[in-house]
């Protein structure tokens, strides 16, 4: 029977523990031995750090005084040996930076030119690098190397840190601060660093880099002798680091050349010793110096991605060529396509020479969805109906372009694509035309299946001449019915022609034949359809309406590309036959251009075709046509938002302008905002808005005599009154222009201010000196004070979702809610304005933002929401301390918010004593005993200078609001 113990694995406790750092130091040939093994443990950078650490730890005398590490015969060995096994990595500082902190790093380089005796007494730029050593020559180049990498790092967003516990914490704070201050250092030396290395790079020479054996003895120092490292390997490496510090300096120039370089010499080294690139930045670094240099790149792009990327950096071009190479291979991120999409169709907004390779990644993305089993976006399933017949077969071609050999999955899901797109398509000859270019890709089964599903077939319009067909009366009643039902769903306006003649040829009782009661028409133009229904004739009457009708729908639902084609087909049926109507059609195309421009608010530059046909309808009144008043609301609006300010306060005198409210209140905007900024006072045309925006709210109270002689009072609307307050709303609704919404805002919160008569409760706004301080000529008439208030909340909420970063809309907003009771929504606006206007609290907010009022008001936010600590905090901030409040709120007992978490926020020294006197009272050790570290802080003490106590309370208020935003925000 065998042993067990012979069969057991060996135990963990069993297996050879890793050598322990002062091994080394009693058998300094252990070091060679330990790293030469397979994964040694612990590694080479672990033991630096080890014997940095035991090199450099300092003792406590008899008085308790710290004293310096001593440098005696031990440290001086620790430190060699630190030396050899960073020789062993072969001064990799890529490895040694990877598992190196800073400190640890500087610790080592600086005793690496200790040894290599470098001069001390003199500047590292004053020392000729040709007449010193090899080994000195290369302390210097590491050392300075390692420099100028820490300063380009240190610029890279990092990962925070996390928090330590309260014991951990003044250790924390002292190992920032050394960290900061050696950064410090190396930041003043960097012109030194760069001087170093460009004479490096000058000096073209090879050197060696001191081994393990060249480090000698810890008592004699370095000699002689190493790895023998060629110029090109030590200049690339030297050029590339310089380079990046070029790059981050901005000098792109210089960055270039170094890089350049760089990348000629790396191609020719074979294995280097010094040089350790990552090739793959160096081509990044090259490409974006010859973009922001505006030199076509010379790194040949490694993958499809990168061709991609290359072709958007040169405005886009052969990019159709590569997405169309990718719906094969699959090399591009789908997110990554998606962008481009966006990205060009944002462009293209602005330039219309971008709107074919827009369209044309629209289909390759499309493809490369079908391909890759997705569904296709919703978005290119709109965009179907308006691809052009070239667009078309684009789309086909790609579609051949796509699909695998023999791939019948895919093929599978492509004959399902091209029958969704012919779905959405419009036009029998268009797709018929189509579907003929699909031979090579469809087989004769798919396409006849296609052409029978999708392809109506064809019925020639009949010329209506008053007879009736000859069919039994239940089949044209069917027929009928079908028609009907076909008239309803199209929009395509031959269609709607050929139907109505068809329609109008089956009419039992007379020629006017009318399915047309789905739609609502303007009651204007129905009786202008009426009176001219014997001038254009029957069948031209009901295609008309019906265009209208379908015109207005598609408007209604944004479909503005079908609504236009409706409206134009309309100009073209009625050019020869009445003016009047055609007027009419003309003025719903106007109207739905200016509500597409509206729509977009993408900031395109508005065509000047569109304002001078708004100003030719204006100043031209046609007799007898109907105009809808939508159409001088969205042109009076029209104009203020392109800012044809002067246009509108000349307009004053033209007929049907003071007649027409929209367009007179209008140009009352257009009067006070083209002087401002520079308006401050009270001017007449400020009186003359004032006037029209009260009548809006105004009940008028007027007085006759009774039979008594005794005056009466009566009460009735305002009979003047110019617009009501619902119609009034909708059009600032329509106002974009910032300076018009900024205005109208400060009107309706000076009136709301009059009506509210309370000072603790008034509402800021940016004109505040233009307005009147009473309601003036409406001083007897009843305003409407909830009205007010209503419109005022519509407006913030309208001007706020065109821009949601304006301070001065945030702070009114907070302001309406204040007065409103609403605490928690007010404290919100508060901190988003002043959030907006300090990048997230990272400056000072400015004082016209977050005045004492505002301090005032979001400590009376916190009090009503029982959160006491913050109104404790928030009562430093006034210019006077407000210790009574704060001493009151610190007494409760119930507190809504975290309480002693918020105390890190106080920089008061009275306040913070005060919480001190209060804890201990009650008996709170651990609560006191927070508030006496906080009091511990060097930056809190009050000997220091104005200066240092300044910036330390900046910190904490910056802090403090970034906190309440993640609890209010």
């Amino acid at each position: 029977m065998s042993d067990p113990d012979v069969e057991r694995p060996p135990s963990r406790s069993q297996s050879p523990l890793p050598p322990a750092w002062f091994e080394f130091l009693l058998d300094p040939s252990l070091l060679c031995k330990h790293l030469s093994s397979e994964n040694p443990d612990p590694s080479a950078s672990q033991l630096i750090v080890q014997f940095l650490d035991q090199a450099t730890r300092t003792t406590v005398n008899d008085q308790n005084q710290i004293q310096p590490p001593a440098d005696n015969k031990r440290n001086r060995a620790l430190r060699h040996l630190a030396l050899q096994a960073a020789a062993f990595l072969r001064w990799d500082l890529n490895q040694l930076e990877a598992s190196l902190s800073n400190h640890h790093t500087n610790l080592l380089l600086n005793e690496l030119l200790r040894v290599a005796r470098s001069p001390t007494d003199v500047k590292h730029t004053d020392i000729d690098l040709a007449s010193i050593p090899d080994y000195t020559t290369v302390a210097l180049v590491l050392y300075h190397r390692w420099a100028i990498r820490v300063v380009v790092s240190s610029s890279f967003p990092v990962k925070p840190v996390r928090t330590f516990p309260n014991n951990m914490l003044g250790n924390s704070q002292a190992a920032s601060e050394l960290a900061e201050a050696l950064l410090k250092v190396l930041r003043d030396q960097l012109p030194d660093s760069v001087c170093i290395l460009e004479n490096c790079v000058a000096l073209g020479r090879p050197l060696h880099l001191p081994s393990v054996e060249s480090l000698g003895d810890p008592e004699e120092g370095v000699h002689e002798g190493g790895l023998l490292v060629s110029a090109e390997d030590i200049t690339c490496q030297v050029q590339y680091d310089l380079g990046t510090l070029y790059f981050h300096q901005h000098e792109y120039q210089k960055a270039l050349k170094a890089f350049t370089s760089s990348y000629q010499l790396i191609k020719e080294l074979r294995d280097p010793i010094f040089c350790k690139i990552d090739t793959s930045k160096l081509d990044g670094y090259l490409s974006a110096c010859q973009g922001l240099a505006g030199i076509a790149p010379s790194v040949k792009p490694a993958s499809l991605f990168d061709e991609v990327e290359q072709s958007r950096k040169n405005n886009y071009q052969g990019v159709v060529d590569l997405l169309v190479r990718d719906n094969l291979t699959a090399q591009v991120p789908t997110s990554y396509r998606h962008f481009l999409q966006q990205e060009l169709e944002k462009k293209t907004r602005k330039e219309d020479r971008l709107q074919e390779t827009w369209l044309q990644v629209c289909c390759c993305n499309a493809v490369c969805d079908v391909v890759q089993g997705r569904p296709v976006q919703p978005s290119f399933t709109h965009l179907i109906p308006h691809l052009s017949q070239d667009m078309v077969h684009f789309l086909l071609k790609v579609c051949k372009q796509s699909i695998h050999g023999r791939d019948q999955r895919q093929h599978s899901r492509m004959v399902d694509f091209i029958g969704h797109v012919f779905r959405h398509m419009g036009g029998s000859v268009v797709l018929e035309s189509v579907l003929e270019t699909s031979r090579d890709l469809l087989t004769a089964q798919e396409l006849e299946s296609i052409r029978k599903q999708y392809i109506p077939q064809q019925t020639a319009i009949p010329t209506y001449t008053g007879e009736r067909p000859q069919t039994s009366i239940g089949s044209r009643q069917q027929q009928q019915s079908d028609l009907e039902q076909a008239l309803m769903q199209t929009l395509n306006p031959k269609t709607i022609q050929r139907l109505v003649i068809e329609l109008h040829g089956m009419a039992t009782d007379s020629a006017y034949c009318v399915p047309f009661h789905k739609w609502e028409m303007p009651r204007d133009y129905v009786l202008f359809l009426r009176d001219h229904h014997n001038t254009v004739g029957s069948v031209t009457h009901d295609v008309m309406y019906l265009i209208l009708a379908k015109a207005l729908h598609c408007s209604a639902m944004e479909d503005f590309p079908a609504a236009r084609t409706l409206l134009s087909h309309g100009v073209e049926q009625v050019r020869a036959l009445s003016f009047r109507l055609g007027a009419i059609v003309h003025n719903e195309l106007l109207l739905l251009d200016i509500t597409a421009h509206a729509r977009r608010g993408d900031g395109r530059k508005v065509s000047q075709d569109l304002v001078q046909r708004v100003k030719n309808q204006l100043s031209t009144r046609i007799p007898d046509v109907p105009v809808r008043k939508e159409l001088y609301e969205n042109m009076a609006a029209f104009l203020l938002n392109i800012r044809e300010f002067e246009y509108l306060f000349q307009s004053r005198n033209t007929v049907g302008v003071y007649k027409n409210s929209y367009l007179w209140l209008s140009h009352l905007i257009a009067s006070v905002s083209k002087d401002l900024p520079m308006l401050k006072s009270f001017r007449q045309p400020g009186r003359e808005l004032w006037d029209f925006v009260v009548s809006v709210f105004s009940d008028s109270t007027q007085y006759k005599r009774g039979n008594d002689g005794k005056a009466m009072a009566m009460q009735r609307d305002l009979a003047a009154a110019p617009l009501t307050r619902t119609e009034f709303l909708d059009f600032l609704k329509n106002i974009q222009d910032p300076v018009c919404l900024s205005l109208m805002i400060s009107c309706l919160a000076k009136v709301l201010n009059i009506l509210q008569d309370d000072s603790n409760k008034d509402i800021s706004n940016d004109y505040a000196a233009l307005w009147p301080q009473g309601l003036g000529n409406h001083k007897n008439a009843t305003v409407s004070k909830d009205s007010v208030t209503l419109v005022l909340r519509e407006l913030l909420g309208h001007a706020l979702s065109i821009n949601p970063g304006r301070p001065s809309w945030l702070k009114t907003q907070a302001d309406l809610n204040y007065a409103a009771g609403q605490f928690s929504a007010a404290l919100q606006f508060y901190l988003q304005a002043g959030m907006v206007c300090s990048d997230y609290f990272t400056h000072q907010v400015p004082k016209g933002v977050y005045d004492e009022q505002v301090y005032k008001r979001m400590i009376k936010c916190c009090k009503e929401l029982q959160c006491h600590t913050h109104v404790a905090v928030l009562c430093q901030f006034l210019k006077e301390v407000d210790y009574s409040t704060a001493f009151k709120v610190l007494q409760e007992r119930n507190s809504y918010d975290a309480m002693d978490e918020y105390y890190d926020y106080f920089w008061d020294v009275d306040i913070l004593e005060y919480l001190v006197n209060i804890h201990t009272k009650k008996g709170e050790l651990d609560k006191r005993q927070a508030v006496l570290h906080v009091l511990g802080q060097q930056e809190l003490n009050s000997s220091n200078s104005e200066d240092v106590l300044i910036r330390a309370a900046n910190a904490r208020k910056s802090r403090f609001f970034r906190t309440l935003c993640k609890l209010y925000v």
